[in-house]
């Protein structure tokens, strides 16, 4: 019956507002570091990246921001998992 699922239990409220609290928290500061202007102009450390790397940029870019973002947000959500259940 409605009511009873995963979804519904208080850790499952419980960290759904603590996602959306630390999601609201970065994206205040990401408009408040560009000056409420969103995708205005470039983030300063890719800026820095492309600067070093050049022609290299895309590579770099993937593997040291892509896949290792992807690794630390998998492992940061694992304790999530047990709110689903």
């Amino acid at each position: 019956s409605a009511g009873t699922g995963a979804g519904n239990h208080p850790r499952a409220h419980l960290s759904l507002a603590l996602v959306l609290t630390w999601a609201t928290r970065l994206f205040h500061n990401y408009l408040r570091r560009e000056r409420w202007q969103f995708g205005a102009r470039e983030d300063w450390r890719y800026a820095d990246m492309r600067r070093q790397h050049g022609r290299w940029f895309a590579l770099t870019q993937f593997f040291a921001v892509s896949l290792a973002q992807h690794g630390m947000l998998v492992g940061l959500t694992m304790p999530l998992q047990p709110a689903r259940h």
